[in-house]
Formats: C-alpha cells, sequence, structure tokens
C-alpha cells in the first residue's frame, strides 16, 4: 500500500492519504515473543480477553510482546518513508521532503486505553515548513486542556505547513 500512495502522490493523484493497520479493537496475531499467538488487543491489555484488570488472565511478557509488535508497525512506517524518499521531485528534493508521513496509535496506553498522551511521529518538513528532529509535548503550547490537547491542533498545524487555506486565502485555523 506504501508504494502505490507514493506513487499516487508522485504523480499527482492524490494529496492525502490513510494507511490504517488493525483497529482500536485489533484482533491480528502477530507471531511473537515464545510463538504464542494472542490477538493484538489481548496483549495490549495484558490480558486473555478484551475486558478490564482482574477479569481474565494475565499475559506472560505482554508488555515486551506490545514492544514487539509495536517495532512491527515502526518497520512498516520506516518501508513507507523509503518509499516516499525513493520519489525525487524536479528541485532535487524528494517526496518525503515536499510532504509529511505521520504515523500514529488510536490509544496511548495499552492496559487503559487511555487518549491521553498518544504519540505522534511526523517524517518530512512539507517543503520546509516543519522543522524536523524535534519532540514536542503540545501540552507546553499554552493551549491544552487539563492535561491533553485536541488532535485538531496538530492536524490544523499540517494542514497549515502544506498550504491549505480557507476560500479566501487567509490560512486554515481549528473551530
Amino acid at each position: 500500500m506504501s508504494q502505490i500512495v507514493a506513487l499516487s502522490f508522485a504523480c499527482g493523484l492524490k494529496h492525502a492519504a490513510t494507511i490504517q493497520i488493525g483497529n482500536g479493537n485489533d484482533q491480528t496475531k502477530y507471531e511473537i515473543g515464545d510463538g504464542s499467538q494472542y490477538p493484538f488487543h489481548w496483549i495490549s491489555h495484558r490480558i486473555e480477553g478484551d475486558g478490564g484488570a482482574g477479569s481474565k488472565p494475565d499475559i506472560a511478557d505482554a508488555d515486551f510482546m506490545h514492544h514487539l509488535v509495536d517495532r512491527i508497525h515502526m518497520t512498516m512506517f520506516r518501508e513507507t518513508l523509503d518509499c516516499f524518499a525513493a520519489y525525487e521531485m524536479g528541485d532535487g528534493s524528494t517526496l518525503l521532503d515536499q510532504g509529511v508521513v505521520m504515523w500514529c496509535n488510536d490509544l496511548a496506553a495499552g492496559r487503559s486505553h487511555s487518549y491521553r498522551n498518544v504519540p505522534f511521529i511526523l517524517a518530512g518538513s512539507a517543503g520546509g515548513n516543519l522543522r524536523t528532529g524535534q519532540h514536542i509535548d503540545a501540552r507546553d503550547t499554552g493551549d491544552a486542556e487539563g492535561d491533553w490537547v485536541p488532535h485538531g491542533q496538530l492536524f490544523n498545524t499540517i494542514a497549515n505547513a502544506l498550504g491549505v487555506t480557507n476560500e479566501d486565502g487567509s490560512p486554515e485555523i481549528g473551530r
């Protein structure tokens, strides 16, 4: 899918795409750890089931298994970045330089499935409009509501960096 998306961007056919691996209740069984195959959702809860803690037997080494699944997902992300970096633009930059590729998980904390502190990884500088190599705790932006920041702020930042504007040419901002 990454190759198809990168090709469609390079040809100018598409300008935005989403590739989803699993879902919030991901039942994918990965061959990881000691060879046991539990659905990823169970691993994320650290128990043999989809319910709350203590409702089913614990999965031994589930935190390590979760780490191994994260590594599989990061490998897929790297392969996507490689696809975007392979296309050279007319000015010598790459498709990755000109765009933004984002990885995120729909849940921040495995066991609780919290939506607080959801990690986002952005690659690409949107044609130089985003600084790369940064770690940003969005709670430090001054717009935090309690201990969290709406994801829309990040999405609006990306849209603005890529030149998305309102009909009058003004920057698109969150509502």
